[in-house]
């Protein structure tokens, strides 16, 4: 293990020293900034060499940065106070000499003590690239989403459930059978057994459970609280892996944000301060990390992970390997680009199934064909072997309904019941907009006269940030709304709180006019208790006398 570790350090020192070198032999191109991006004001700048993140998961992260060492058990607590006052942000020049001195100390009783002190083991060896064009191991050292999110916390509810026996095994085993995986989705892993092979999941089966299954399985099934933390990491998951890779907005980030906070303030108060560990404060940094990077699909460790298998598979004498998977990269890299450019150059067979429809094999055949023939508003992509045609023909499902004539909604999921009806109708092709799958009724998984509409391929999350209400951290002076019996909102001013119990005693008020709340006197001449899960938020205004103003 100690020779491997040394190997690695030698490749890293290598890298380093050669990114180094070339960054301090290019000359740059000089760019102008319409606006600030990323720190850089507006204006002229000069871009030399930039290297925009490293990832990896924790232990990675532990191995190449400055981070303590993953044995150490040290906790990130009080979400709901840093909710209201954020983390304190690093900055890298006050901390380098610390790094520094711990790096140069030969003693080894006071290296650690200082190492243990300060969560810092030594000098990086990435920061010899903050020299070169400012790298910067505090913010660009990027915790990987692959293995944040489903490997990590998405893997810790689910295994705590099992073990504290909160959900029930057997409803669970038979829901997740009858889950009806599309077969995009069966292209890859899908997870099944949960209570036996849960061992050997990786982070695609995970993923998959989260979302788009989990709501359909454990609805019902795991006690409400508990549910209430686990629906956010559900919709936290379907961000990352589904509507974010379509494109990121500040209205998406925002939303991101409220629901970590959520999360992360919900799981120390139910879970406690032991599943407060490193990976699960990392998840805070992702909206940050999004609008510095971009979407994590596109630095994730999938890729990584399946070429790092690849090269374990491979045979060799162990010398140079890291010379000989790059020169076995440049050929694959090569031959494809080789046999790429012949593509277009082979005879093309195109069939037709009807006078406006052209088939081809490939979507560079498909390009090609779009634009030898311009007037033809289709064209199908696939081995000849499947058959498209113009009309879609299928049985058609209406709304399920209560008793009453509503319209039935999964309450777990908010998604629609459904009903199939006897009705056939024949519609285009085009009007197709995406697949769903039909999760049968959960009361009735074997003989279902209902299913749920499970719209997994959705681009928009029907949730706005205010929609999120992020837990509030109470102080004494603050007018707060409060929850009240089924919709009723009350208005309340905090007279002192109890940080133990979690309680604070307040005058309520009511409002006189629209935006004018007086003391109520008629009800209530005493403060009354209210706990913090009954707090909406904080409500904006100003006093004028005893009148509070909206």
């Amino acid at each position: 293990m100690r020779s491997h570790q040394r190997q690695l350090q030698v490749i890293r020192r290598t890298q380093i020293r050669e990114s180094s070198r070339v960054a301090n032999g290019i000359t740059g191109i000089e760019v102008d900034y319409a606006a600030e991006v990323a720190g850089i004001p507006s204006g002229k700048a000069l871009i030399r060499c930039m290297l925009l993140l490293w990832t990896g998961d924790y232990p990675a992260q532990s191995e190449v940065g400055i981070q303590g060492p993953t044995s150490t058990h040290y906790y990130y607590v009080d979400y709901r106070y840093h909710a209201r006052y954020p983390f304190a942000t690093k900055d890298l020049g006050e901390i380098i000499d610390t790094v520094n001195y711990i790096e140069v100390e030969e003693r080894p009783s006071i290296r650690e003590s200082k190492a243990k002190s300060t969560g810092f083991t030594g000098t990086s060896i990435l920061h010899r690239l903050h020299a070169a064009y400012g790298f910067n191991i505090l913010r660009d050292l990027v915790f990987d989403a692959m293995h944040n999110v489903p490997l990590n916390v998405v893997s810790h509810h689910l295994r705590r459930y099992l073990d504290m026996d909160l959900i029930s095994k057997q409803v669970i085993e038979e829901r997740l059978e009858a889950v009806p995986w599309t077969s995009e989705l069966r292209n890859g892993r899908i997870p099944t057994n949960i209570t036996k092979r849960l061992g050997f999941w990786n982070a695609e089966e995970f993923q998959k459970f989260c979302y788009p299954a989990s709501e359909y399985i454990l609805g019902g099934n795991l006690p409400d609280h508990e549910y209430h933390v686990w629906v956010l990491i559900v919709r936290i998951t379907e961000m990352v892996y589904n509507v974010g890779r379509s494109g990121w907005t500040k209205d998406d980030i925002d939303l991101l944000r409220n629901l970590i906070t959520k999360h992360n303030t919900l799981t120390e108060e139910v879970e406690g301060i032991t599943s407060c560990v490193i990976t699960l404060h990392s998840l805070i940094h992702m909206p940050e990390e999004i609008e510095r990077f971009s979407s994590p699909d596109n630095y994730w460790c999938y890729s990584f992970e399946r070429a790092v298998k690849g090269y374990v598979l491979r045979s060799s004498n162990n010398r140079n390997l890291e010379l000989t998977f790059a020169l076995t990269e440049c050929r694959r890299e090569f031959l494809k680009f080789k046999s790429g450019g012949s593509v277009l150059q082979t005879p093309i067979q195109m069939s037709c199934e009807s006078n406006s429809q052209l088939h081809a094999k490939s979507l560079s055949q498909a390009e090609y064909v779009a634009q030898q023939f311009p007037e033809a508003p289709e064209v199908l992509v696939g081995g000849q072997h499947y058959v498209l045609l113009s009309a879609w023909e299928r049985e058609l499902y209406s709304h399920a309904a209560d008793s009453s004539g509503d319209p039935m909604y999964h309450s777990y999921s908010d998604n629609p019941y459904v009903e199939p009806t006897s009705t056939v109708k024949v519609l285009r092709s085009t009007a197709i907009l995406r697949k769903v799958m039909l999760y049968p009724d959960p009361d009735m998984l074997y003989n279902p006269s209902k299913y749920i509409v499970i719209d997994y391929l959705r681009q928009i999350i029907p949730l706005d940030k205010n929609d999120v209400i992020v837990p509030h951290y109470p102080e004494e002076g603050d007018m707060i709304s409060v929850k009240g019996i089924g919709s009723d909102v009350y208005l309340a001013h905090i007279q002192s709180v109890d940080r133990i119990q979690k309680t604070c005693q307040v005058y309520f008020y009511e409002r006189d006019t629209v935006n004018i709340s007086e003391r109520e006197y008629k009800r209530v001449r005493y403060a009354e208790k209210v706990h913090w899960s009954s707090i909406l938020g904080p409500v904006t205004g100003q006093w004028s006398g005893k009148f509070w103003i909206q």
